[in-house]
């Protein structure tokens, strides 16, 4: 979920319809994931945390699934209304390098705050635009 301030219908029509670019890049077992949009400055990234006590079945659910649907959603955030969605079907290997790093990720920490530690750590030396350099490209066009 992406939440905007006032979307205009460019940046709903560029959200909905513009080739997408997702870029993935692990770091320290955690996917650290980039979107862009092609001719667009707009840029915005998110990171996957698995390793939460509370989540500890779900995320061992959505590792060993077979899944690669991941639905963005760009949400008005002064009134809570969903303005666009987006459903992409991720290849094979980009999900293989997700799910590989949410089990290392169970594995090597104990819990959310020390992933947190480490992504916090990175977004204070980098942007998303160190993300998206860093990340392997995969193209999503509009059908």
């Amino acid at each position: 979920m992406y939440y905007i301030n006032s979307a205009t219908n460019r940046e709903i029509r560029t959200f909905r319809d513009t080739l997408l670019r997702l870029h993935v890049w692990i770091y320290e077992d955690i996917p650290f994931i980039a979107v862009s949009y092609l001719g667009e400055d707009w840029t915005y990234d998110v990171t996957l945390t698995v390793a939460t006590r509370d989540m500890k079945d779900v995320a061992l659910t959505f590792i060993s699934g077979e899944g690669n649907v991941v639905t963005l959603c760009l949400i008005d955030a002064q009134t809570n209304v969903i303005r666009a969605v987006r459903t992409l079907g991720l290849p094979e290997d980009a999900m293989k390098a997700i799910k590989d790093a949410g089990q290392a990720q169970l594995e090597r920490y104990e819990d959310e705050s020390e992933v947190l530690a480490v992504v916090n750590a990175v977004y204070e030396r980098m942007s998303t635009v160190d993300v998206i350099a860093r990340g392997t490209v995969y193209e999503f066009k509009r059908k």
